[in-house]
């Protein structure tokens, strides 16, 4: 007994998308690892820069002092810029050319559909919803528009899907036998399911398993790895029923074996596997001719997954039309091809409209994987329709940008050959470095792989020969210092109004505002920044909304006199400001607590709030420092910070009056990154999301609002009241221990925001 071509060619696809995205991750685990190690790697005879000195006294003071300003949002009714604008429109055009080759793909497959079964309207309204889902899932992917707004493109595609059921529930049958069943009051339930079936398993399954080889982590990949595993699978699927269905080749085979002393039990395992390797040899060379034609930028890597998307669905589309005869499964591959010439003349008028590409380079803390691979993913598919992205590689983005040739290499044994290896060898790469857009109009990211003595001097050719610098400062502390080198050559290299910095809401000001202060007075007399008359570095903070703040960035990027006309705010390194925000603050942040207990009445919290209404305003001291607070002391219960220690505590507890029989218990808990910092950062997170509203009179998030914990003991309350009530000398002895407790709690929060937050 064999498979059908049909399910042999859906097996295919099933197995090759599961085994893609497990082998997709194994090798990307492999390949961050490699790249690591060859970074920590000194490579012999390469230029090794002198160590970044940061003298007390500067020999060459820059005529006028420094400002740091924070952005965070773009003005209203702020002119939009032209290149800003430019943007926005290639992305716009970039949704239709895919959208009208797909409204192409719809049609002729469908008009095959109707040619092939006989023309239904039912039917033909069906397929039309059936068949644009990979168009959707192409402008999910492709665009920044839609990929910001993924719950309106997939809401506005679920109401297609009900207009559609409306229509065939509702029209009159007639002659249309695809509607003729729904008219049915018998069967109008099985119909309903037949229908829901067809949509969960032609689209749904697949999906799934596509968007398993295009998750983010492994999305760069997944297209190479699939387009192997299918070849090798299909071919071995291939050759097993060739040989099950050709009785002559199987008694060639079952001798064969025998001779070299196999066993009957394991000619099949011999057959698969040497099928395997067999086809897999031909998919490597499929993916070597792949690799070459990304290098002669024949295509981008964008248009290898879009085009892996649509493939793949016009196969899955095409193949039950093998019940009106073998010829049809063709179908899909036409329909296919019409979509390609759509998009190909689409991105070739798309082309005429570009400039010259902008060059931006792309710096980071190293630290954070999960939020630099996101922060990429939104950015790059702006940025990319007006110019390149360079950066330095490193293990947060190192999966996330790896282009095809770089993972072939990998998996040949060649990666060596991407590292930078001495001053020649970077001036080499630096006039070879592509400018050019891929023909659907994205520049490519440009990744540089450095030993550990070669990307200070990477870092500064980069530097000097970029338009625009993007330096992300998130994690940036007196911790995690490394990135100092780095803002030093560019404070040195690159005008001011070149430079952006990103911040979150963890951002540690008075750290900031002194490793800057520090550096400019000791700038190189060779500066283009030494005699500037206004001196300004710009931040921005990157909030929950990624797409929000990206925006507003990428305007502070194309627009530097938009640092003018948009909110901002200037930062000092006054001892007054920095005494307030760190203890003042956080005494009123750690007295709100305690008054926060839902086992206390409002109006003790109504008081406080009256009383320092500036404090816990939307910007005042006490919510900033409960934002900034919140987010260390989550990371704090998460994974304990090195540097502290009950001697650090002691020290800083005397300098603030805090009663040092408390210090053990807190140096005790902080020290730990134990479960309950953890929880406590939770509570202070949502009292800087509730505060300023109740300061302002509304009470209705913080009655109706809160953590895990809070919501159980607002649920425990009823009972405990009651309790009280049949047992007095039992709340007494509550009342008193939370007495006891509260003054340690409201000490070890202010010692946190003393040692967390700047």
């Amino acid at each position: 007994m064999t498979m059908p071509a049909t399910d042999v060619l859906l097996l295919t696809i099933f197995l090759s998308a599961i085994s893609t995205a497990i082998v997709s991750g194994w090798l990307l685990k492999w390949y961050r690892r490699t790249v690591r190690k060859k970074m920590r790697h000194n490579i012999e005879g390469a230029t090794i820069p002198t160590a970044p000195v940061l003298p007390d006294k500067s020999t060459h003071d820059p005529e006028s002092p420094l400002t740091l300003k924070m952005f965070s949002s773009i003005a209203s009714g702020t002119e939009e810029n032209e290149v800003y604008n430019l943007i926005r429109k290639s992305d716009r055009s970039t949704g239709l050319i895919y959208f009208l080759g797909g409204l192409v793909y719809v049609l002729i497959l469908n008009l095959v559909w109707q040619v092939a079964t006989g023309y239904s309207p039912g039917r033909f309204f069906f397929m039309l919803a059936y068949l644009i889902w990979p168009a959707v899932l192409t402008l999910w992917l492709a665009t920044a528009y839609f990929n910001a707004r993924g719950k309106l493109l997939f809401g506005s595609y679920a109401v297609l899907l009900i207009l559609t059921m409306i229509y065939i529930f509702t029209q009159q049958s007639g002659n249309d036998s695809f509607l003729s069943l729904s008219q049915d009051p018998t069967r109008k339930g099985d119909y309903f399911w037949l229908i829901f079936i067809a949509l969960f398993f032609g689209n749904g399954i697949f999906t799934l398993l596509i968007l398993a080889f295009l998750r983010r982590k492994i999305r760069a990949v997944g297209p190479l790895v699939l387009t192997f595993m299918f070849v090798a699978i299909l071919g071995t699927f291939t050759s097993l029923k060739v040989i099950g269905e050709n009785t002559d080749l199987l008694t060639i085979k079952v001798p064969s074996a025998a001779a070299i002393g196999l066993e009957e039990n394991l000619i099949f395992i011999f057959i698969l596997i040497s099928s395997f390797l067999i086809f897999g040899f031909f998919g490597y060379r499929l993916l070597n001719i792949i690799g070459e034609k990304y290098r002669q930028k024949q295509f981008s890597d964008r248009g290898v997954t879009v085009d892996a998307i649509w493939l793949l669905f016009s196969m899955i589309h095409s193949v039950n039309l093998v019940i009106a005869g073998w010829y049809w499964v063709f179908a899909g591959l036409i329909a296919f091809a019409a979509y390609k010439l759509v998009v190909y003349i689409g991105f070739k008028h798309l082309l005429a409209t570009k400039g010259e590409s902008r060059q931006l380079l792309l710096l980071r803390v190293f630290a954070q994987n999960s939020r630099s691979a996101r922060f990429f993913d939104q950015f790059s598919k702006w940025w990319r329709h007006i110019g390149n992205i360079n950066m330095i590689s490193g293990p947060d983005l190192v999966t996330t940008a790896i282009e095809p040739h770089e993972f072939l290499d990998f998996i040949s044994g060649k990666l060596s050959r991407q590292f930078v290896k001495d001053e020649n060898d970077l001036n080499l790469r630096m006039s070879a470095l592509d400018r050019q857009p891929d023909p659907d109009g994205l520049y490519r990211v440009n990744e540089f792989f450095c030993h550990n003595n070669t990307w200070r001097m990477t870092m500064r050719k980069l530097a000097a020969e970029s338009d625009d610098i993007l330096m992300d400062l998130r994690g940036f502390s007196p911790l995690r210092r490394g990135c100092i080198y780095e803002i030093e050559q560019l404070l040195n290299l690159v005008p001011l109004r070149k430079l952006v910095f990103i911040t979150d809401e963890t951002f540690r000001h008075s750290f900031i505002y002194e490793t800057f202060q520090r550096l400019w007075a000791n700038m190189s007399p060779n500066s283009p920044n030494k005699h500037s008359k206004q001196p300004t570095i710009r931040f921005i903070s990157i909030q929950s909304r990624v797409d929000v703040s990206v925006q507003a960035l990428l305007q502070l990027l194309l627009v530097p006199a938009y640092s003018d006309s948009q909110s901002s705010q200037v930062f000092y390194r006054s001892e007054e400001r920095t005494k307030i925000f760190t203890i003042q603050a956080a005494r009123l942040l750690g007295r709100a607590y305690l008054l926060s207990n839902p086992m206390n009445p409002n109006r003790e919290l109504e008081k406080l709030l009256q009383e320092h209404g500036s404090a816990f305003s939307v910007d005042g001291d006490a919510i900033r420092c409960a934002n900034a607070l919140g987010s260390a002391l989550i990371r704090q219960g998460v994974n304990a910070l090195p540097g502290i220690n009950y001697s650090n505590i002691r020290a800083r507890a005397e300098k603030i009056d805090i009663d040092q029989k408390k210090i053990y218990n807190i140096a005790r808990n902080m020290e730990n990154g134990l479960p309950d910092v953890y929880l406590l950062g939770q509570e202070i997170r949502w009292l800087a999301e509730v505060l300023p509203a109740a300061q302002s009179g509304d009470w209705q998030p913080f009655n109706s609002t809160g953590t895990a914990m809070r919501q159980q003991v607002r649920q425990m309350l009823p009972f405990y009241r009651q309790m009280s009530r049949q047992d007095p000398a039992m709340a007494i002895v509550i009342e008193q221990a939370m007495q006891l407790f509260a003054p340690q709690l409201e000490a070890q929060i202010v010692l946190y925001a003393d040692i967390l937050v700047d």
